[in-house]
This record gives structure tokens, C-alpha cells and sequence, in this order.
């Protein structure tokens, strides 16, 4: 039988190994695989370096045994990025070895953002536990090994979330749809569709591959089958709403057909698969819940003295939901914490994009302009608040304080603002203190002590406020 012309690479996790061999003997009749095996050995090299000079085609076995290697997730990002067309990623099921030997199926879900987040939290952890090692043992700091590998597992860190988001990005397959009919789908990825139809002729319909597909199937839904027991009603109610990895129909090629042609075979046909291969499917929607569990940890590592460890976190949550806007928010916020104005800056204007409206980022970037010595700007983004909701005391008083700061001579406009402070807020006592401040600064004593006397029957025992008389 004529074989495909060009080495095709099969790139995997070593945990991986049977079902790679499987794969490889099935279509050994046509295709000749360079096996690229990768293990969770850190000192290994990584898959994409070892793939960057294999010019062919790739098919790249993804399973929760991958997702968990570095030297599988180190560089995938960017390797993948820029070889998008030569690459077909496979959906595969894990494999979990016990101590006593005998293994356990491990499903790989993509669709929903509760599946991502776990591999972003288990990279997150790495990194966290792995420097927590090199701070306590004085000799893992200054191993070179240790502290490279460190310094990989970070880099993973920051960059598992958006790598896995643009794996189901990407077009892909699960390892069903991938074995269905004979390897239909690779041949048609291969663009050697008449190759794969002699291969289909040549091969009896009782291989190993149609079994193996549903072996690995059945184990597959076993296993998702008991991560979480739910009743019928409401398992079928979230089907028919929420979006899953193995089974969106806008995910399988082919099924578009089902609405056009009942009488027609429930198969992947070419022309749906071809169209399949140009689109991009949409990133997993966010879970305001699941999100909101990130952000609450980030501020806990905050609040425990763990900037840098915060900011990993959100750096790599938005770097896997872009258009989550409160968590981008709390990112800003975070590097405002950290003194990176810039960043924080660039962060939050792409919040105002999404949400003009936000007031808490129009809050943010005020104060961010005025660190920044952009005095106008930061007057701007107060009035913008302002103008949906006049009844913010905190808002008139930050706007007062800001035009003191850079238009000293606009004294009505900081009246005005401290005025309005305290009118929305009567214990805001400190806007009448700033009040009286700017009274005293202009030579209007009268005025100045009105407002102190009326201060110190909100709070006898404000010091300043006696000097002052």
C-alpha cells in the first residue's frame, strides 16, 4: 500500500505510552511516526525544543498527564502559536498509576473554566512549593539545577492557562473523533483523503482501532461519571446550556450534517471537517463563582506577604479569560499594590474599554494618573464617576485633594468638591478639615472656623483642629 510521503510526529507524555504505540501500529501500513515521548522527569528536555527542527506534520496527544509535565507544558505556548497549521492537538484520556500497579483512567476536560483552572492552580502550587523548598534548604538555592528548573516551572506557571485555552482554540480532536472510521480525520488533516480511503478499504472493520476507541471511551465517561454524582434532571439541564469539551457541536466535525440530512450517517464527513479546521472555537465562558475563588486566594497570598506569588496568579487567570473584567480589575490593583504603575495603568485601561462604566477601575485610574503626576487625568476620571453617581462622598473628596494638588488657584472647584464630600457623607469629617485648610490658605479665617467648630462637634478630640483655632 503507497505510504504518506512525509514523517508525520506523534508527540506525547510518556504516562501515554500504550495508547501512542496503538496509534503507531494501526497506521503503520501508511504512515511513518517519529515518536517524540516526553516524561515528567525535570530533567528532560522539553517537547516543543525537541520538535522546533521537525519540519512535518505533528499530532500532539494532550492528556492530564501532559498538562501536569514540564517538559511537555515548557515552551508549548509559544511553539504552538507558531505552528498552529502543522499541528493537530488530540484530546486523550490520562492514565494514573496506584502503588500496587494497576491503573485508573483519568479524563482530560477542557470546556469549562473549572477544568482549566485546576491545571492552572496545580502549576500555581508548584511553583509556590518549590520555592518555598529553595527559601528553607540553603543548598537547593544554591543548586543551578534547582533553580533553572524553578525558574521553568514559573514560566509554566504564568503561561498554563492561556496555552490551554488556545489548545481548545485551536482545531482538535478527542481521541474518538481522532480513531472514528479508520483515522478519517487524519487522513483529512494530512489533506490525503484518497489516501485514507485505500486505507479504509484495506482495513476490516473489526480492528483494534474501532475497539480501542471504545474502550477508551467507555472508560472515559466511567470516569466522569463518578467525579460527581448529580440527578438526571439537572445533569441533562446542563447539556443542554453549558458548553463541554468532548461533546459541542460546534467541536465535532460533521454534526451540522445531522440537521440537513437525517437519513445520513452520524459520521465526520471532509467538506465539514476541512470547514472545521478554519474556524476557531470560542474560549471557555467564565465562571463568576470559580473566578471569584482566584481572586480571593490572590488577596490571601497578599495579605500573607506574597505579592509576587499574588500577581502570578492573576497574570495567568487573565491571561486565560481576557475579557474577564473584575478579575482583570483586581489585577491592576494588585500591581498598583506592587508599585508598577505602568502596568497597573495598562491593565485597567483595557478594563474601561470593556466597561466604561466600571467605577471602581475609573476609581483605579484616577488614582493611578495622580501617582503618576497626571493631575488632569486624574480629575477627569473622578468627574466620569461623578457623572453616574454625584452622591460619592470618597469621589468628591478624592477630586478635591486632586485639584489642591495641581490648581492651587481653582479654589471654588476644591470648595465645591470637599462641600459635596460632606454633604453625601456627614461623618466624613476629613473633608471638612480640608475644607477649612483651604479657607485658611486664602485668607477666609471666618469660614475656616465655622467649618473647624463644626468639625470638632463631629470629633472633639481631633488635635489639629485646636491648633488650628
Amino acid at each position: 500500500m503507497q505510504q504518506f510521503s512525509h514523517p508525520v510526529a506523534l508527540a506525547y507524555c510518556a504516562d501515554n505510552e500504550q495508547l501512542a504505540r496503538q496509534i503507531m501500529q494501526d497506521l503503520s501500513a501508511v504512515i511513518h511516526f517519529e515518536p517524540f515521548s516526553s516524561s515528567v522527569d525535570q530533567d528532560a528536555g522539553s517537547l516543543s525544543a525537541r520538535l522546533a527542527n521537525f519540519s512535518g506534520p505533528i499530532i500532539l496527544l494532550v492528556s492530564d498527564n501532559f498538562l501536569r509535565s514540564a517538559p511537555c507544558m515548557e515552551g508549548g505556548l509559544s511553539f504552538l502559536n507558531a505552528r498552529q497549521n502543522d499541528i493537530l492537538p488530540v484530546i486523550i484520556p490520562g492514565v494514573k498509576t496506584h502503588e500496587d500497579g494497576h491503573t485508573e483512567t483519568v479524563p482530560t476536560n477542557l470546556g469549562r473554566v473549572s477544568d482549566i483552572i485546576q491545571y492552572i492552580n496545580y502549576w500555581q502550587d508548584r511553583y509556590l512549593d518549590l520555592r518555598r523548598q529553595k527559601n528553607e534548604d540553603q543548598q537547593l538555592a544554591e543548586d543551578a539545577g534547582f533553580v533553572d528548573y524553578l525558574r521553568r516551572v514559573r514560566e509554566i506557571s504564568g503561561q498554563a492557562g492561556e496555552y490551554i485555552r488556545l489548545l481548545r482554540g485551536v482545531w482538535h480532536l478527542t481521541y474518538e473523533e481522532f480513531a472514528h472510521n479508520h483515522y478519517e480525520q487524519l487522513f483529512i488533516f494530512l489533506d490525503e483523503p484518497e489516501l485514507g480511503e485505500a486505507f479504509r478499504a484495506s482495513t476490516s472493520a473489526s480492528t483494534t482501532t474501532t475497539e480501542a476507541a471504545e474502550a477508551l471511551q467507555d472508560t472515559h465517561e466511567d470516569a466522569q461519571d463518578s467525579e460527581e454524582v448529580i440527578p438526571a434532571v439537572e445533569a441533562e439541564e446542563e447539556l443542554e446550556v453549558e458548553d463541554t469539551f468532548d461533546f459541542t457541536a460546534s467541536d465535532i466535525p460533521g454534526l451540522s450534517l445531522l440537521d440537513e440530512d437525517a437519513t445520513q450517517d452520524d459520521t465526520p464527513s471532509e467538506e465539514a471537517a476541512a470547514h472545521e479546521a478554519t474556524e476557531t472555537a470560542e474560549p471557555p465562558s467564565a465562571d463568576p463563582q470559580e473566578l471569584s475563588q482566584l481572586i480571593e486566594k490572590a488577596w490571601r497570598m497578599m495579605d500573607e506577604d506574597q505579592l509576587d506569588e499574588a500577581l502570578l496568579v492573576l497574570e495567568a487567570a487573565v491571561a486565560s479569560y481576557p475579557e474577564a473584567t473584575d478579575l482583570r480589575y483586581n489585577y491592576s490593583l494588585l500591581l498598583a499594590q506592587a508599585e508598577r504603575y505602568e502596568a497597573a495603568t495598562k491593565e485597567i485601561e483595557v478594563v474601561l474599554a470593556q466597561d466604561p462604566q466600571h467605577a471602581d477601575a475609573l476609581f483605579l485610574a484616577g488614582e493611578l494618573a495622580d501617582v503618576q503626576g497626571k493631575g488632569e487625568a486624574a480629575c477627569a476620571y473622578y468627574q466620569e464617576i461623578l457623572m453616574l453617581n454625584d452622591e460619592l462622598s470618597e469621589v468628591w473628596y478624592q477630586l478635591g485633594m486632586t485639584q489642591v494638588a495641581y490648581f492651587p488657584e481653582e479654589v471654588e472647584a476644591a470648595e465645591k468638591a470637599f462641600k459635596k464630600a460632606f454633604k453625601a457623607d456627614k461623618s466624613n469629617v476629613e473633608a471638612l478639615y480640608q475644607l477649612a485648610q483651604l479657607y485658611l490658605r486664602n485668607g477666609q479665617e471666618d469660614k475656616a472656623i465655622k467649618r473647624l467648630e463644626q468639625l470638632l462637634e463631629l470629633e472633639p478630640d481631633r488635635a489639629l483642629a485646636h491648633y488650628d483655632l
